[in-house]
């Protein structure tokens, strides 16, 4: 079990962590988000919370709307990104975490949501 525990702490430190779900209901998430935007990443505002897991806010700049009329090229937003710092006790459950240090290494990103800003079972991908 300790080995398990670690594997994932491990994946999560080095990117977005194993899904606890079966791949195809992230794949249906994706597939049913009513909002999908490819942005520049300008800003990630991430406050360490003590048991260090919680959400980093995203902002940038729209580049492209895949779907929905909530967002205009060009235009702000901002996306709640589930993250988690080095040490944090990595909880079971369907969340995929991001790294604080990895969304600001990002330049750009592409989020699936269900309203602006919430994304759909946690479907946000770091792009280069």
């Amino acid at each position: 079990m300790r080995l398990v525990l670690s594997v994932l702490t491990a994946a999560a430190v080095a990117g977005p962590a194993f899904a606890a779900l079966a791949p195809e209901y992230y794949e249906r998430a994706r597939r049913e988000a009513p909002l999908v935007v490819v942005f520049k990443v300008e800003k990630v505002d991430a406050v360490r919370p003590p048991q260090g897991r919680g959400q980093c806010k995203v902002h940038g700049k729209v580049e492209k709307v895949e779907r929905g009329g909530e967002y205009q090229v060009g235009g702000p937003i901002t996306v709640n990104v589930p993250c988690i710092w080095p040490g944090a006790e990595m909880m079971a459950g369907p969340v995929m975490w991001q790294t604080p240090e990895g969304l600001k290494a990002s330049k750009r990103g592409r989020a699936w949501m269900v309203s602006p800003g919430e994304l759909a079972l946690y479907q946000y991908e770091r792009l280069s």
